[in-house]
């Protein structure tokens, strides 16, 4: 990941581990939907790969919702613009719900 952003630049700084093994960095669970959520409501983003991105973000709550911190998903996702942090909790509540995400 190349930070570009406000956003991406706290997952990097703030909300990464570094696996001790490999000196890889991983994402929080928040900083992950976070990154899905940005992807999947992108403009520029082609349509077959938001669907891909809709698949990662069920993927990542479904099994985790109670490991979720939605107070830190919502400050990552004002980040990205205003109301997203909003946006991005209905999303994790869809995908616990198994309903559709609106775009």
């Amino acid at each position: 990941m190349l930070p570009n952003d406000e956003c991406q630049f706290a997952i990097l700084n703030k909300h990464s581990v570094v696996d001790p093994q490999s000196g890889h960095r991983h994402p929080s669970i928040e900083a992950a939907l976070v990154a899905k959520y940005s992807a999947l409501v992108s403009p520029y983003r082609q349509w077959n790969r938001k669907q891909q991105d809709a698949v990662d973000f069920r993927s990542i709550v479904v099994p985790n919702p109670g490991r979720i911190d939605q107070s830190v998903a919502y400050q990552l996702g004002e980040l990205i613009f205003e109301g997203a942090g909003k946006e991005l909790l209905e999303f994790i509540q869809l995908a616990i719900e198994n309903k559709p995400f609106p775009c």
